[in-house]
């Protein structure tokens, strides 16, 4: 199991490093952007609770 944790966390850091170096940041910029504007709007719903 830990073998195998260290040699997938190794893949996924060099993927998204190498992903990083052909690709700009704005992906993710606009992934969190639309993710919590969905949180807040569903908070003011009332769908979602602000408790944990």
């Amino acid at each position: 199991g830990t073998i195998v944790s260290a040699v997938v966390g190794y893949f996924s850091i060099w993927f998204l490093l190498a992903f990083l170096r052909r690709n700009s940041t704005a992906i993710f910029i606009i992934y969190r952007v639309v993710l919590g504007v969905i949180i807040l709007v569903l908070l003011w719903q009332g769908v979602m609770s602000p408790q944990i």
